[in-house]
């Protein structure tokens, strides 16, 4: 941590300016439990540098990159991390570049493989008790990525788990698209969503995004020794 300590190199912006001055590179580096991204402004090289060392400092510790999740690529490219997928580009309509956070596509693919594992189409579980867990899944997934550029796919959501439960209540009832209708469909031609006496199903639209608000070094971090509480 020194070149962020007190005194550091890169411990305040006009330090950081100074190596930018002199053709330096700055780094950064974020870190939840064992994942971690280190950012730098400089070159490619730089980059696979940085990776270089990281690989030498965890080997003290017996620890290991992971070639498979490992790599060098730059912002524009997008790159994951803890399911989000962030990514340097431009905004539609503008020419000014922007950092966007999307949410990952593997992300997405399991909270559907997840919402198919609850609903299989022969399942004689009480439709109660699906739509419960169910519930809590979506609940989970959308709040943890209601700070994504997660419209769209908050939307998509909300069609896919309507279409598996009514695929699912077809094949238990064997009913046709009259019957569904005769279950869902409302007088003015709109759809209602599932229900039960005693549960609804959750509508992922609903929960609001919120964009990510940039706090830089006012996040603690548990090398700050200045926190008390």
């Amino acid at each position: 941590m020194a070149p962020w300590a007190e005194g550091g190199d890169q411990s305040t912006q006009a330090a950081r300016a100074k190596r930018r001055y002199h053709g330096k590179a700055n780094w950064r580096i974020v870190r939840y439990a064992d994942d971690f991204v280190i950012m730098t402004n400089g070159s490619g090289q730089d980059a696979a540098q940085l990776k270089e060392h990281a690989a030498k400092v965890l080997a003290t510790v017996g620890l290991t990159l992971s070639e498979s999740k490992t790599r060098v690529a730059h912002l524009s490219e997008g790159i994951d991390f803890l399911g989000f997928h962030i990514q340097w580009k431009k905004r539609r309509g503008d020419r000014k570049w922007f950092c966007m956070v999307f949410i990952a596509d593997k992300a997405f693919t399991k909270i559907k493989q997840t919402i198919r594992a609850l609903t299989p189409r022969r399942s004689p579980r009480p439709l109660t008790d699906v739509i419960n867990e169910v519930n809590a899944a979506l609940r989970g997934w959308t709040y943890y990525f209601r700070h994504a550029l997660a419209g769209r796919r908050f939307s998509f959501l909300r069609y896919f788990t309507w279409r598996r439960f009514v695929a699912w209540q077809r094949e238990q009832h064997r009913w046709g698209w009259k019957g569904v209708k005769r279950w869902l469909r409302r007088p003015n031609g709109s759809w209602n969503t599932i229900t039960t006496p005693a549960a609804v199903l959750f509508d992922p639209t609903k929960v609001r995004i919120e964009r990510y608000r940039y706090r830089g070094n006012r996040i603690p971090n548990p090398y700050d020794l200045t926190i008390t509480a």
